[in-house]
């Protein structure tokens, strides 16, 4: 789009050097080439102004400033406001979601399983599927890593509008609380909203878990609720206390439920785990479904539960579902395997709540042939209530665990640990079955090197993540290529 008729569009005034093509909206510096409009943001540490000349330099189309500067570029002159990014970034992509089919899933834990599963049943069914969440943003022909669950603003909407052009029909998207409150996902049409659980978290932000609750209702209040499509329908977990309210109060217009007991729209009357998975009955909307799921867990049914329950609204047929499950479907870091040669079993795991911790090692304990060994920290500059929380939720199952360092960022690592360590130094097998390793990779191969045949080794906190956070510096680090590189070496000794 020209500027010109960007300008004419959101009626702000635009001083043209010569008029210029728009194809994109960007607020980060070191991403603007020809093309781009910049939006210089006005954040905390930083003043989006004070990089004109770096964005000048990298071929940046156009500018956007609150008055005309004395630079060789053509500007829009508007205020540097939320809400002017938003009129800029809908004007340019033309309301991109009301295009397609919108799918939100919001909860502390299983967002990302839950948001995976949906994705492959509808692949299974034939559809052109974008995904945007924790682990990557992804549609047919794109695949990126992910920084943020839920993307800034600017970035979703560019996104979108790629997805829209290489005609993507159904996008499923992880929502985060952050994302949420802060208006990331403001202006987006969506179908269907899914929520799956409220545990402990994000309280350095949300400060209760009053308020971190209400911030996931907004996804439904407020967004579902304003959305233009038709047939919108919220799927809600009624095991989780707080699920269970907003049903009862009717937080929704149109409601499915999901639950481990009858009741719900759908529900397991039958579930066996065998050594290779879990064979179950469902009963959904009075249709008696079977099913092999090869994978384990009671969390991971209320996952599968709630992707069926979206899908079947989006018109996939149940025979559709059973068969795409039945085929697995893998979630990197979640439940993963590391494969090697060693008589025991090593574990990657996402969890980094108290619940999905309890979660994985209540699933994990029936498949144990001797002891389970955990090795996992607590990310720093986050709410660090949860710490001794996790450090005694771990103590309950495991029979060694070694507490390190997970992504610290700001904060001292050994400090973390510390107050991890408050949650079950009194305990009275405390020396015996605690150690304190502050280096992860250290930890890691401590954990192979006392691992006994039988055991389950359980590395917990980083999952998928490739990466450390430390002072604001990703550096490569990934917990299954630290087991497999030290087992490696280890095991030619």
């Amino acid at each position: 789009m020209l500027l010109s008729k960007l300008a004419q569009i959101l009626d702000f005034p635009s001083v043209d050097k010569s008029d210029v093509d728009i194809s994109w909206v960007e607020s980060d510096s070191r991403q603007v080439a020809a093309g781009a409009l910049f939006f210089p943001k006005q954040g905390e540490h930083f003043d989006g102004l004070h990089f004109i000349d770096e964005v000048i330099g990298r071929g940046v189309s156009a500018i956007v400033v609150p008055e005309k500067i004395d630079k060789p570029i053509p500007q829009l002159l508007a205020p540097r406001s939320q809400e002017v990014l938003k009129k800029i970034c809908q004007a340019l992509y033309d309301h991109p979601t009301s295009k397609m089919n919108m799918i939100g899933v919001t909860g502390t834990n299983g967002k990302t399983s839950t948001s995976y599963f949906i994705e492959a049943i509808l692949q299974y069914a034939s559809c052109k599927v974008g995904y945007v969440g924790t682990t990557q943003y992804r549609w047919p022909g794109t695949t990126m890593d992910a920084k943020l669950t839920t993307p800034m603003y600017e970035m979703l909407q560019k996104y979108f509008y790629q997805m829209q052009l290489d005609q993507v029909e159904t996008v499923v998207m992880e929502c985060s609380s952050h994302g949420i409150e802060l208006g990331r996902i403001d202006d987006i049409a969506f179908d269907v909203c899914v929520y799956t659980n409220l545990s402990h978290e994000h309280l350095d932000f949300h400060k209760t878990m009053q308020e971190y609750a209400q911030a996931k209702a907004k996804l439904f209040t407020k967004h579902l609720a304003t959305s233009p499509k038709k047939n919108k329908i919220a799927v809600i977990n009624v095991d989780d206390e707080v699920g269970k309210n907003w049903v009862s109060q009717g937080i929704a217009e149109n409601t499915c439920t999901y639950s481990m007991h009858p009741g719900a729209d759908i529900y397991p009357t039958s579930l066996v785990t065998t050594d290779n998975g879990m064979q179950m009955t469902l009963s959904m909307m009075g249709e008696k479904v079977e099913i092999f799921m090869p994978t384990f867990g009671q969390y991971n049914v209320m996952n599968t539960m709630a992707a069926m329950l979206a899908c079947k609204v989006q018109g996939v047929d149940v025979a559709t579902m059973k068969a795409c499950i039945e085929k697995g479907i893998a979630v990197p870091g979640r439940l993963q395997k590391v494969d090697i040669d060693a008589p025991f079993t090593v574990i990657v795991d996402f969890a980094y709540t108290e619940d999905a911790l309890r979660n994985v090692l209540q699933t994990l304990t029936p498949f144990r042939q001797n002891r389970i060994v955990t090795v996992f920290g607590c990310g720093g500059d986050r709410d660090a209530t949860r710490r001794p929380k996790m450090a005694k939720a771990v103590y309950e199952y495991a029979d060694r665990l070694i507490m390190t360092t997970d992504n610290p960022r700001t904060e001292d690592p050994a400090s973390i640990i510390d107050e991890m360590a408050q949650g079950i130094r009194t305990e009275k097998e405390y020396a015996t079955k605690v150690e304190i390793i502050v280096d992860r990779r250290a930890a890691i191969e401590k954990s192979l090197q006392m691992a006994q045949p039988g055991d389950i080794v359980l590395i917990a906190g980083k999952g998928h993540e490739t990466y450390q956070e430390i002072h604001g510096v990703r550096y490569p680090f990934n917990d299954q290529e630290v087991v497999q590189t030290y087992w490696e070496q280890y095991a030619q000794r």
